[in-house]
């Protein structure tokens, strides 16, 4: 039986929630998005407009008819004002059925000067992207005929030069002002013709596409020690490993349970590590990746940063970019890991190292873990590393076990 307390003393609110771009989508990209009516994808398109609203972006968004108090309630419990949006342009909502048709029928041309008109706009005024969803769910709107609306996406203007730098449907096909998502209901659609209509995507080839639909257990990491996910948030933790040990699977509950709940996780590790493999393919994992190819940080992917090895102040002026982007989210931090430090540092500059870090991090919402291979240090060494964490977590034959040096208070789980 796993036993787990923890320091509980700042719990953030139930409000608090990620407007993080949690789908890892870069400028000038063009993505669809797929999930099933399960999952609660109004958290993540929810976040995907606080991120560009809080960050100058203009957002335009399109959702089922049906669905318009729906998300009038979740976009207001999310903390988007939407009147205010609305009123000073900066967000556009509209129903597919208002912005496709026209008495009824198809309007593709009507659609078209409104997209562009909108982009057009939105530069003049200033904003530093627009930002596109469409969620069309199962083509309802259409009677089921998603080959009108491929007609649409297929329309010629959209290879305007002043917008396109790809000929192509989906991928990094707009210049970077640009980033667009479109959303498909494919257990509305039915799993045969969701594949027609993404092989009608892209020519003739099925597109990669992302899925929303996430593990039906959505704390699996909280689970593990019998806490709450809120009861998480904002703890700093010493995760004490061994080499045998199988703490990539640890891990990666904890960026399912991030990605469930439509908030980042950003992992700081060298370029081929066990965590970055295994964690490569989760929806909201971002990498900070250490190697000597590089003399400053560079960004090679949407959600991969190459940083100088051995140089801290890279890293911590990354961690400053990062809350400053995302100053109301509840990021997840994972540091890979506090040994190869070692290696680097003496003991003295390595409790500085974690102790900036900590101190950049202090934000009530940021989760940070430590990963430290305590088996390979002798007692003194592992002592004052362990001083400067109130939470030490390890991975043991029975499981998780969270370790804390004086008991506390437990609020109540979630």
């Amino acid at each position: 039986m796993t036993n787990a307390e923890i320091d509980t003393e700042s719990v953030p609110s139930p409000e608090a929630d990620s407007f993080i771009s949690v789908f890892n989508i870069c400028e000038g990209e063009s993505v669809v998005l797929t999930y099933t009516s399960h999952v609660d994808k109004l958290r993540f398109f929810s976040a995907f407009i606080r991120d560009g609203t809080a960050n100058g972006d203009r957002v335009l968004y399109l959702y089922p008819q049906k669905e318009g108090e729906m998300l009038q309630t979740a976009l207001l419990k999310r903390g988007i004002d939407v009147k205010k949006l609305e009123k000073d342009g900066t967000l556009y909502l509209d129903s597919l059925e208002k912005f496709f048709l026209t008495h009824g029928r198809f309007d593709r041309d009507k659609a078209v000067s409104i997209r562009l008109n909108f982009r057009e706009e939105s530069r003049k005024q200033g904003y530093s992207h627009v930002r596109d969803i469409e969620d069309v769910g199962g083509f309802s709107f259409l009677k089921g005929k998603w080959q009108k609306y491929i007609e649409y996406w297929a329309a010629s203007v959209w290879n305007d030069p002043k917008w396109a730098v790809s000929p192509d449907m989906i991928g990094k096909v707009y210049n970077p002002f640009i980033v667009e998502v479109t959303a498909v209901d494919v257990g509305a659609m039915g799993e045969s013709t969701a594949l027609d209509f993404l092989k009608a995507m892209g020519n003739g080839v099925v597109v990669p596409a992302k899925s929303l639909d996430l593990p039906k257990v959505k704390t699996p990491f909280s689970d593990s020690l019998s806490l709450s996910h809120l009861q998480l948030l904002g703890q700093k933790i010493l995760f004490e490993i061994s080499a045998a040990s199988d703490y990539e699977t640890v891990i990666g509950n904890l960026a399912k349970e991030a990605a469930a709940n439509a908030e980042p996780v950003f992992v700081f590790t060298h370029l081929k590590s066990g965590i970055h493999q295994s964690l490569s393919r989760e929806l909201t994992a971002k990498f900070f990746l250490t190697t000597s190819w590089v003399k400053n940080p560079e960004l090679t992917f949407e959600n991969e940063t190459l940083l100088p090895a051995g140089e801290s102040a890279a890293v911590l002026e990354s961690l400053e970019v990062v809350l400053k982007k995302y100053v109301h989210t509840n990021p997840h931090f994972v540091f890979d890991n506090l040994s190869e430090i070692l290696l680097k540092y003496d003991l003295q500059e390595t409790q500085n190292f974690i102790k900036q870090v900590l101190e950049v991090l202090s934000s009530q919402n940021a989760t940070v873990i430590f990963l430290f291979n305590s088996q390979t240090y002798d007692s003194e060494t592992v002592s004052k590393i362990r001083g400067l964490f109130k939470n030490r977590l390890s991975y043991e034959k029975n499981g998780l076990i969270l370790k804390i040096p004086k008991p506390c208070v437990r609020t109540p789980a979630e």
